[in-house]
């Protein structure tokens, strides 16, 4: 299979001009690729991509002959996979067909076409309305609509579209005889299997799946997607039998890093899911549960952004990916969380995890700053117990300093400063598709700062012209 580096990141509207002439400057079949062109709603954000065509941009086909099981997808490309009409093959969630680092936790996002051979989307390419020109199924997973805002600005720009679940019992189905565009926005290499394990069956099949005890039940070692849970040690592969692990209680030690972020980030009304503060947790000396961590604003107000959640990183890579709790509390200026009523929060003795706090920002936030760190005032703004004894952590060393005996040592350092600037500023920020510095209507650019149809918008402040 043949690639190209390309950048890729700025996934709006539809163009099936451009994309139509890129395929045929490269003797490929003329299917029509929905997402991306020269648009400029961010579905991710790391990448930018204003005003290029043609063959700027590489799309890759990939397909399974005989004895082929795996393709490796990595970031910045557009995966064209065809799925052959193969009888072994079983329809499973799609996400089951994609893992990284044995975990089916991914932010990725694309569309299953309604017939292998894309008959209706050629014969609908030229159709104004949006919906006869793709009338299969698009979909986004759960992580990529937690990370990725422009999901839901793609689906207002194609009012009523909904992308649909890659999980669950509505998810997008994996089967043989089908054809998908798969994005994937994950750092390391994604494995997409035509033969992906089915977790439950009582078959763990490494690397993909940890354990597999026979069932979907989490809370009994082995997860609902065969991942080892924390606490737990499984053996055995037909299936798995998981117990409590026995790591000697009664001297357990916690160790909290605050990591190093970006010292100062602009966001916009609209942005979701802000990196705040990111730490690390390390246990030792028995497996630890933490029960309460409070936050405090050291710039700004706690109550500009909402939906204030903590995430964990469960794979090991230092990339959070599952939300580990809620906010408990939010009183006089101060968050609290208590992830061990929420998933758990067990941390491996020997094992150190990684957290990000995180939050959403208000359409309406503009002209405002804050920065978030542990609320060092209060002497247990951070509480943990032993797992296997529920005894209590005693003590918070905070910066090297300690008032009497602490097993818990907390290191801080200074967390990002958001300033938010809104629409109009002249700054186009994710979910803007362009921002004139004014809020005037009709000239290219709206009021809301999105670009209105039959215009092309670039530049900070946008400028705006007729197609």
């Amino acid at each position: 299979m043949s690639t190209r580096t390309i950048r890729i990141g700025l996934l709006s509207t539809i163009a099936l001009a451009v994309v139509a002439g890129m395929w045929a400057m490269q003797n490929r079949n003329d299917i029509p690729i929905p997402f991306f062109q020269n648009g400029n709603t961010s579905l991710r954000g790391q990448l930018t991509v204003i005003g290029k065509k043609n063959d700027t941009y590489d799309v890759v086909r990939a397909t399974f002959p005989q004895g082929t099981e795996t393709e490796t997808l990595g970031e910045n490309k557009i995966y064209l996979l065809r799925v052959p009409d193969d009888q072994t093959i079983v329809p499973v969630a799609l996400d089951a067909a994609l893992t990284v680092s044995g975990s089916h936790v991914l932010n990725y996002f694309g569309y299953k076409y309604l017939s292998v051979d894309a008959a209706s989307e050629k014969a609908a390419r030229n159709d104004p309305s949006f919906a006869a020109q793709f009338p299969g199924t698009f979909f986004a997973s759960q992580k990529a609509r937690d990370e990725d805002p422009g999901i839901v600005a793609f689906e207002q720009l194609h009012s009523p579209l909904s992308m649909s679940a890659t999980t669950g019992a509505t998810a997008v189905q994996f089967e043989r005889n089908a054809l998908y565009i798969i994005i994937v926005n994950e750092s390391r290499p994604v494995r997409f299997s035509i033969h992906p394990p089915v977790c439950g069956d009582g078959q763990a099949v490494s690397p993909v799946e940890q354990c597999d005890d026979g069932d979907l039940t989490p809370g009994n070692g082995c997860s609902d997607m065969c991942q080892i849970e924390p606490g737990y040690t499984c053996i055995g592969t037909t299936p798995s039998v998981c117990t409590p692990s026995t790591s000697l209680a009664g001297s357990g030690t916690l160790t909290i890093a605050v990591r190093t972020l970006p010292a100062t980030k602009s966001g916009s009304g609209g942005n979701l899911s802000i990196p705040l503060l990111a730490f690390q947790a390390t246990a030792s000396g028995d497996e630890i549960t933490m029960n309460r961590l409070s936050f405090k604003a050291e710039v700004g107000s706690l109550s500009s952004l909402a939906n204030y959640i903590l995430w964990e990183d469960i794979t090991g890579d230092g990339v959070v990916d599952r939300p580990v709790s809620k906010v408990t509390s939010q009183d006089q200026g101060l968050l609290t969380f208590a992830p061990a009523a929420w998933t758990g929060a067990v941390i491996g003795s020997g094992s150190t995890i990684v957290y990000e706090l995180r939050a959403d920002v208000p359409d309406t936030l503009s002209g405002t700053t804050i920065k978030v760190a542990f609320d060092t005032v209060a002497s247990d703004y951070v509480a943990a117990t032993q797992f296997h004894d529920s005894d209590p952590v005693i003590g918070i060393e905070t910066d090297g300093v300690c008032a009497d005996t602490c097993a818990i040592s907390v290191t801080t350092q200074a967390a990002t400063l958001w300033t938010f600037k809104g629409c109009p500023d002249g700054l186009t920020q994710a979910p803007e598709t362009c921002d004139d510095n004014n809020a005037i209507g009709g000239d290219g650019c709206s009021a809301v700062c999105a670009v209105e149809g039959g215009y092309s918008c670039i530049g900070e402040p946008s400028v705006c012209t007729p197609d």
